[in-house]
C-alpha cells in the first residue's frame, strides 16, 4: 500500500483485527501512472500521495464505511489528493480503489476548453466529488474493464496508449465535467464550422482512434459546446458521432483485411473498444452484419461478371 504511488509518503494504520490480505495492480502509461487495490481489512491513511503529481482515487466498493477528510465515501466517489497536501482517509473492511497519478499540467492540457478544469491551479488543491447513484455502478465498472485489460495486454500502439490513457482519465473524471458550472455568457461558434473542423480533424487521423478530449483541445472548446454543435447540425451528440466514425474505420479496415491474418477482436481495441460483446452489437446495428462476416467476405475470390 505505501507503494501504490511512487513518490507517496503515508503511514497506514490497520484498524480490524486479523490476517490482512489483499490485490494490488500497477500499470504505466506516458503521462500518468494507473493503480487498483484491494484489501480485507479497514485501513487509516494518512499523509502525502504524491510530491509532484496530484492523486485522483476512486472508491469501488466498500462493506464498510469508508472516507476522505471525514465526508463519506460511497461507491464511484472520487477525490483529488493535491500534490504535496495531506491525505486523511479510512476505508472499510472488503474495500477495493482505484487511482491515477498525473501532473497538474498534463491533466489540465486534456481538458483545454473547458472554463474550470483547464486551469491548472484547480489540479493543485484538494477535491471531493460525490456520484451520482444512478452512476455508480457504472463508472466503478467501467474502470475495473479497462483494470482488467490492462493486465492482459502489453504492446499497444503510441496512438492505442494515449487513447486509452484518455478514456482512463475519462472514468475517472466524468462526474468533475458534470458538476463544473457552466461558464456565464457562455456561446457557440458557428456550428457548421465546428463540425467540419471535427471533421477535418479526424480525416486526417483516420487510422486511430480519436477521443473527445482530444478534440476539445484540438479546438480549445467546452463539450457543452461542442455538444451543442452536434446536436444542432448533425442530430447527434459528438461521442455518438466519434463512436460512428471509429466503428466505419473498423468495417474499413476489416474489409481490406485477410482473414488468415487479422484478427477482429485486435482490430477493435486499436480502434478504441474494449468490451466486444457491446462493439459487435453497436457494428452490426450500423452495418447489417457483424464483424466476422465482413471479414470473412474480405477473403472471398471476387466474382466475375457474366
Amino acid at each position: 500500500m505505501r507503494r501504490l504511488i511512487a513518490d507517496a509518503e503515508v503511514e497506514i494504520v490497520q484498524l480490524g483485527r486479523g490476517r490482512l490480505d489483499g490485490s494490488l495492480t500497477k500499470a504505466t502509461f506516458p503521462q500518468l501512472a494507473f493503480s487498483r487495490t484491494d484489501f480485507s481489512l479497514p485501513l487509516r491513511t494518512s499523509g502525502i500521495l504524491g510530491t509532484t503529481n496530484l492523486t485522483i482515487c476512486m472508491l469501488l466498493d466498500s462493506q464498510g464505511r469508508s472516507t476522505s477528510w471525514a465526508r463519506e465515501l460511497r461507491s464511484g466517489d472520487v477525490f483529488v489528493a493535491a500534490p504535496g497536501d495531506n491525505l486523511d482517509a479510512v476505508w472499510g473492511e472488503r474495500s477495493a480503489m482505484a487511482g491515477i497519478s498525473i501532473s497538474p499540467q498534463d491533466i489540465a492540457s486534456m481538458f483545454a476548453g473547458e472554463p474550470v478544469l483547464s486551469d491548472v491551479d484547480y489540479w493543485t488543491r484538494n477535491h471531493h466529488y460525490a456520484c451520482e447513484p444512478h452512476l455508480r455502478a457504472t463508472l466503478a465498472t467501467r474502470v475495473l474493464e479497462i483494470a482488467a485489460w490492462l493486465e492482459r495486454h502489453t504492446g499497444l500502439s503510441t496512438a492505442a496508449v494515449d487513447f486509452w490513457q484518455r478514456c482512463l482519465i475519462e472514468a475517472f473524471t466524468s462526474i468533475f465535467v458534470r458538476s463544473t458550472p457552466r461558464q456565464m455568457g457562455e456561446t457557440i461558434p458557428s456550428a457548421l464550422r465546428l463540425v467540419r473542423q471535427v471533421e477535418e480533424y479526424l480525416q486526417l487521423h483516420v487510422n486511430r482512434a480519436v477521443h473527445i478530449s482530444e478534440i476539445c483541445a484540438m479546438l480549445q472548446t467546452s463539450r457543452r459546446t461542442l455538444h451543442r454543435a452536434f446536436q444542432d447540425v448533425l442530430g447527434i451528440g459528438p461521442i455518438a458521432f466519434l463512436r460512428h466514425h471509429r466503428l466505419c474505420s473498423v468495417h474499413s479496415r476489416l474489409r481490406q483485411g485477410d482473414p488468415s491474418n487479422t484478427h477482429v477482436t485486435d482490430v477493435a481495441t486499436e480502434f478504441g473498444f474494449l468490451e466486444h460483446g457491446r462493439f459487435a452489437h453497436h457494428y452490426a446495428a450500423l452495418f447489417g452484419e457483424y464483424p466476422s462476416q465482413t471479414l470473412y467476405k474480405a477473403g472471398m475470390p471476387l466474382q466475375r461478371a457474366s
